[in-house]
């Protein structure tokens, strides 16, 4: 599951890109608002501005949102965590969620990129130990094996300057802030 951070939220509420100055800007419109406060009831994704008396009230039905400098503490800490627990299902699910041979829909989360299979087995090596004493090639044989979801993207053959070719696939890759809340 995928935490959206008190500043998601305000660019969500105001249907602002979420960028900095969209960030600066919107906080501050809130923060300047007396006794408001962004929270959501059921839905994280449906944020709403709220008296904090209101919400004070009634913290079960009402949740604020967490600072994203709060979550990236926490995401670190966790990834420390994770790198030692993880377990070959779980690297799996940690693929096929962070490199998808599909548009999700979701240019904020995903972004689309060229990458080779040591790319792909680069990152995985920052996230799991599994994989330590193997290769690229035997990384590939295993994802194959799996039915890893991005094998459904054909690579394509690129040639560079020095006639070198390599292959590469076109995958929407999940922005690496949010790579410790998968799998």
């Amino acid at each position: 599951m995928v935490t959206i951070s008190r500043e998601q939220a305000i660019c969500m509420f105001y249907c602002e890109l979420y960028n900095e100055s969209n960030v600066v800007k919107l906080s501050k419109l809130i923060d300047d608002m007396n006794n408001i406060e962004i929270c959501y009831s059921d839905n994280p994704t449906e944020p709403m501005l709220l008296c904090q008396t209101r919400i004070n009230q009634n913290p079960v039905k009402f949740k604020t949102y967490i600072s994203r400098n709060v979550i990236s503490k926490d995401n670190d800490r966790e990834e420390h965590k994770s790198k030692y627990r993880a377990n070959q299902q779980q690297v799996v699910q940690f693929l096929n969620t962070c490199f998808l041979p599909y548009d999700p829909g979701s240019d904020q989360l995903y972004e689309e990129k060229n990458v080779t299979n040591g790319d792909i087995f680069s990152t995985l090596l920052q996230h799991t130990e599994i994989f330590n004493d193997k290769s690229v090639t035997s990384f590939g044989n295993w994802c194959s094996s799996k039915k890893v979801d991005f094998l459904m993207c054909k690579p394509k053959r690129k040639r560079y300057a020095n006639n070198s070719m390599i292959s590469v696939r076109s995958l929407y890759i999940l922005n690496k802030e949010y790579f410790s809340k998968t799998g």
